[in-house]
């Protein structure tokens, strides 16, 4: 192989990966992850840029940088192809050198029950229209499943949710009703994500101590300690007693003794 006009063995030529997608008629259809597939002989892969593609006959091909489908090619037609479509695509190293490859974009067609890639019980179609990743079943990484946080059509789609009308859909939100508490945390401890004040006393749950202990909910979510226990460590001294002072605003937190162990210094005595 000659490179940098001298006969060696083994360069610095990346090699971009020939791949395919298939392309299916109202749902977002994929590649495979581009980088993942191409080879480097400098082990450079992580400085490899993807350019220089162009979308076949009108279809949009787009590659996506981040996210869920991050370092993939995305299509998405309206009616099915006739025959397979291919365009190229161009990796470039972190030292200059380039290399192209096809994709080759292949008719497919839905049977049966609409696609499900995820298996979040939302049609791929549906996510698209939504907003939420086809290809992740919990879109905004809040230990919820996306088909979890959307209501029924009552026709056999959905309905997305913003339960705190700050126009990210619940599936997309982190903390749905905007009390401070994550919605995965609220859920695991026996809250309602989609609801900030669960008892309707006029106090968000957040500012609630559901144990007593001394501590609010917003403050056990970051000590990490159990809100439903008022000694999540078992040692006889309430989790409000153990420590100092939890600010929530700026995440400081200082102990007189740890609520996470009975034996704080570890000296073998409770």
């Amino acid at each position: 192989m000659l490179c940098a006009n001298v006969i060696i063995s083994v360069c610095s030529l990346p090699l971009a990966a020939e791949l395919e997608i298939v392309a299916i008629p109202g749902i977002i259809s994929y590649s495979e992850t581009v980088k993942d597939k191409c080879e480097d002989y400098n082990g450079l892969i992580d400085g490899l840029n993807v350019s220089g593609w162009t979308s076949p006959d009108g279809i949009d091909i787009k590659y996506s940088s981040s996210g869920s489908l991050a370092d993939r090619f995305m299509v998405l037609i309206e009616s099915e192809l006739e025959s397979n479509r291919i365009f190229t695509y161009t990796i470039t190293d972190s030292e200059g050198f380039q290399s192209t490859a096809k994709v080759r974009i292949i008719p497919g067609e839905l049977t049966g029950t609409e696609a499900d890639s995820d298996g979040d019980g939302i049609s791929d179609s549906d996510e698209l229209g939504i907003g939420t990743y086809p290809d992740n079943p919990d879109s905004d990484g809040d230990g919820i499943i996306d088909g979890d946080e959307v209501d029924s059509d009552g026709a056999g789609g959905v309905v997305a949710v913003d339960s705190d009308g700050d126009g990210d859909i619940d599936a997309i939100d982190t903390d749905s009703d905007n009390d401070g508490l994550d919605d995965g945390w609220e859920v695991n401890n026996g809250l309602d994500a989609q609801d900030d004040d669960i008892d309707n006393d006029g106090i968000s749950d957040a500012a609630e101590d559901n144990d007593g202990d001394g501590l609010t909910n917003d403050q056990e979510q970051l000590l990490d300690t159990d809100p439903n226990d008022e000694d999540s460590d078992g040692d006889g001294i309430t989790d409000g007693q153990e420590v100092i002072e939890v600010n929530v605003d700026t995440g400081e937190i200082s102990y007189y003794t740890d609520p996470h162990s009975s034996d704080s210094d570890g000296d073998g005595v409770g």
